[in-house]
């Protein structure tokens, strides 16, 4: 999903309208980019998973 802004600063709200967004969705990534004074990117997850390093191993396993 890609959310556009035309705004001086992007603020948290942002982040967290994309992010309901997402969760709404069930889209699981997106970009957020606004075209203010200077163009800004971020990108946000639905869902925040952290890998310990049990799942990284298992990762380069297969």
């Amino acid at each position: 999903m890609i959310e556009v802004k035309a705004v001086v600063n992007l603020a948290r709200e942002h982040e967290i309208q994309l992010v309901h967004y997402l969760t709404a969705t069930g889209i699981d990534d997106g970009l957020l980019i606004n075209f203010g004074p200077r163009v800004d990117v971020k990108r946000k997850f639905r869902v925040y998973k952290r890998q310990d390093s049990q799942d990284r191993q298992d990762a380069k396993k297969e």
